[in-house]
């Protein structure tokens, strides 16, 4: 979540800079997660939690599987064609998915009580799904030893980012 904050605050310096006025700038420079709310709100409908927890679990999970982080990289991703527009567009949708059903299940794995703190559920439900994990965390890793991708590693990561998200059902 930290590297979303000091992104969000990066662009809106970068729009004062050039004459936007400074809570202006805030504003539009957080919409671009507002996106994000859409899931959330599902999600907090579906498992009867609070929004706010949902959302806090969300960022969370997001933070701790570096998922903001690659979205990053899909969004720098150079496109030369038609194609490879799509198969960015693609790529965005499937990680916004996967987000939301890896924190759904979160929630309906560790939250007997809605009032149990996020942050202790989803500790637990790292630990318990640990290899997995792992998975995700060494396919990350390759990908950041790079700093040229192509559109093979995207879709090789969002595949272990699914297993991952089969697996850890499984383990449920």
């Amino acid at each position: 979540m930290k590297e979303e904050i000091v992104e969000h605050n990066s662009m809106a310096e970068n729009w004062i800079e050039k004459g936007i006025e400074k809570e202006l700038a805030h504003y539009v420079a957080r919409l671009s997660s507002l996106y994000s709310v859409l899931d959330i709100s599902a999600v907090a409908k579906e498992k009867g939690i609070a929004v706010t927890q949902t959302a806090k679990l969300y960022f969370h999970l997001g933070d701790r599987l570096s998922l903001h982080w690659f979205l990053k990289q899909i969004n720098h991703q150079a496109v030369d064609n038609h194609w490879q527009a799509l198969a960015r567009a693609s790529f965005r949708e499937d990680l916004d998915w996967q987000q939301r059903q890896l924190t759904a299940q979160v929630l309906s794995s560790n939250l007997s009580d809605a009032q149990q703190e996020i942050e202790l559920a989803l500790d637990k439900w790292l630990e318990r799904n640990q290899v997995s994990i792992s998975r995700w965390e060494n396919i990350l890793s390759e990908f950041k030893v790079g700093t040229v991708h192509e559109f093979a590693k995207f879709s090789v990561a969002l595949r272990e980012l699914t297993l991952l998200n089969l697996n850890c059902l499984t383990v449920e």
